[in-house]
Order: structure tokens, then sequence, then C-alpha cells
């Protein structure tokens, strides 16, 4: 057995020895057992200093040192930085043994995971670089490394215990950087370490909503997967079926529509998701809304419905699939007037009382082919 004992005459630990390989592996024992970070770690066998790349062999006893942080200026920071930023894992670990406070700057974990250095990222935390810490905008290297798909870096940090739920200052957390570009396996390692999926960031955004806007299909999968609420809704009230109907995201309205999310939100304006795609011509969209049984009379405080509004735009394919959904009521009787009251088309729509209606003319009889047939 091999007994290490600190400078006030306490035994630490008893290793047997044939399970280190290296006084670097003693040191690392050292540094999970009693949390002393091994670059600031002296071993001495018998009066003499150990390396780190020395073989231990011998049983008997070994004192440990805790050193304090030897002393930095400004240009021995930059240089640090420098090593830290271009991953010169030789460089970084030589400057840590100085030792050197792996938290000054700041900074160095964050520009670390931000350009996805594993192995500095490792010698950093293993130096006890705060693994929370920020930059200028409040952003953690674990927000960076997921929003840039650095997984390895993700995972690392997280088995580092990195508070996977601090937000920025825009109040946007490590899920919602993975899900609003897409690195469905950076998101798989946060879902997995339980990160809160209903958080919303300054503007009610969710990491849900910021993969429906962004069309990140495989994003909103997993998320609907682990169980996110699809009917949760932004600032401005719309929901994540509201932000993939109006972008024309169909595999991603289909996903949510098979979750059961509500087709009947409207945001603030009272436009719901199918007058949204309807406006834009999303005739796909359209369609899979109507097949959900949308409620294409929920209108909008001018009265406008989600036919009148696709009208106005000109876009006839989705006019027809309203129609072809028999819609009742107020469409009905809004078509009857309008081809009563409308004067002959001109040279840029037709001019109602509401305005000018591009393409209206070729929907009121499209109405009335239906209605006749």
């Amino acid at each position: 057995m091999l007994h290490v004992w600190n400078a006030a005459g306490e035994e630490l630990v008893s290793v047997p020895v044939e399970e280190l390989s290296s006084v670097r592996s003693l040191k690392r024992d050292l540094q999970r057992r009693c949390g002393f970070p091994r670059f600031r770690q002296v071993l001495m066998h018998e009066g003499i200093i150990l390396d780190d790349g020395a073989t231990l062999v011998t049983p008997g006893d070994a004192q440990v040192v805790l050193l304090p942080f030897a002393p930095a200026s400004q240009e021995d920071m930059l240089t640090f930085i420098i090593a830290v930023q271009n991953g010169l894992v030789h460089d970084v670990e030589e400057i840590l043994r100085r030792p050197h406070d792996p938290n000054r700057p700041r900074t160095a974990l964050v520009h670390a995971s931000t350009r996805g250095h594993v192995e500095v990222v490792g010698l950093l935390l293993e130096a006890g670089a705060d693994k929370d810490g920020t930059d200028i905008d409040r952003t953690t290297g674990l927000q960076h490394a997921s929003g840039r798909g650095h997984k390895e870096v993700v995972r690392l940090l997280l088995q580092a215990d990195a508070n996977k739920d601090l937000a920025d200052c825009q109040g946007r957390t490590a899920l919602m950087y993975a899900s609003q570009r897409g690195h469905a396996e950076c998101e798989r390692l946060l879902l997995k370490a339980k990160a809160d999926k209903e958080l919303a960031d300054k503007d009610g955004w969710t990491a849900l909503i910021y993969a429906c806007s962004q069309g990140t299909e495989e994003s909103v999968a997993l998320l609907l997967q682990a169980g996110a609420q699809s009917d949760l809704a932004d600032h401005l009230e719309r929901t994540a079926l509201i932000h993939a109907a109006s972008r024309g995201h169909v595999e991603i309205t289909r996903l949510l529509l098979k979750a059961r999310a509500s087709t009947g939100f409207a945001d603030i304006d009272r436009t719901t998701g199918l007058v949204h795609a309807s406006v834009q011509g999303y005739a796909a969209v359209v369609r899979l809304l109507l097949e959900a049984r949308a409620d294409e009379e929920l209108v909008r405080e001018t009265g406008k419905t989600a036919f009148r509004r696709a009208c106005a735009q000109g876009h006839m394919k989705v006019a027809r699939l309203l129609l072809a959904a028999r819609v009742g009521g107020v469409l009905t009787s809004w078509c009857a007037c309008s081809s009563r009251s409308w004067r002959r088309p001109g040279k840029f729509g037709v001019r109602s009382h509401d305005g000018m209606l591009p393409g209206s003319t070729s929907a009121v009889t499209a109405w009335q082919e239906d209605a006749a047939g």
C-alpha cells in the first residue's frame, strides 16, 4: 500500500500501488477523493519531488503539498488565452503546472468550449476552472458548445456538473441554443441530463418554439418525445404550431399535430396557424391543418377568414382547399356578397369595399363553380 500524508501529518488516502500507473494517476485519484486540483499538487517520496510521468512501484509513504497559484502578469494571461484559443494542449498543460489559475482570465473555459477544443476543456476542468463561467453576454461554455454542436465538450461539461439551465442575457439556455441550430446530439445529452424543456427566454420562446421556427425537424421530434409542452406561447401569444405553420414547415406541423398540439390558438392579432399558412400560400400546411379540423372561421377582429386572406393574396390553391373543406357560414355569405358587389377587374386586381384584393375574382369564380357542383 502507498500511504499519502499531508503537511500536517494526517493520512489522506491509502492506495494499492498496483492500481496506480504513474504519479499523474495518483494525483488524479487525490483530486477525485480530496478535491485537490492535480496541477497544484506536489508529491514527495523520501524528500524527493516525484515527476508526473514517474512510475510508482514501491509501497511506502508519500507526502502531498498543495501549492498556491503563481502570480500572473497581463502578458502571462495573454499567452495562456492564446494557447487555449488555438487548442495548444501541451502549452496549456505546461502553463497550468506553474500552477496558473485557470480562471485568469475567467473566459478561458468559454473560449475552449466555443472552439470545441475537447482536451483543453478537460485540462481546464481538471485545473478547477469555473464550469459555469460566462463571457460578457453572460453566455457559458455549455451554451456556446451546444450552439455549435460540440457534443464531446457538452458531454465533458455535463459530467463536470455544469449548470444546464443557466440563461444568457437574453434568457436563452443551452437547450435553446442546441434546438435553434438543430444539434440533435447535444440536445440528447442535455435532455438526458434533465435540462428543463419548458424554460422560456425574454420573448417567451421555448426550446420547442426555437426548433419549430428554424425548421429543425429532428430537434422538434426529440423535444416532443421528451414530453415538451406543445401549446406554450411566446410574448406574441404564438405557439410552436403557429410558428411552424407561418413558415411552411410541413413535417414539423405534422409532428406537432401528432403530438396533439391545438389548432385553435390565435396570436395577439387573433391570427391562427391556419390563417398564417393561408396568407403565405403554404397549401401543404393548410391541408394538414384542415385534416386536423382547424377552425377556419376563427377570424381576426377585422373579420377576415383564412379563405378571404388567401384570396386577397391570390393563393387559389389554398382557397380551393378551403372550399373543398366545405367552409360554411361566414365564408359562404362573404363570397355571395362579394360576387354581387365587386367591380370589374382592373390591371392590378379587383377593387372592393376593403381595397385591392389581387386575384379575388378567381376565388369567387371558384366558389361559384364549387357551389354549382
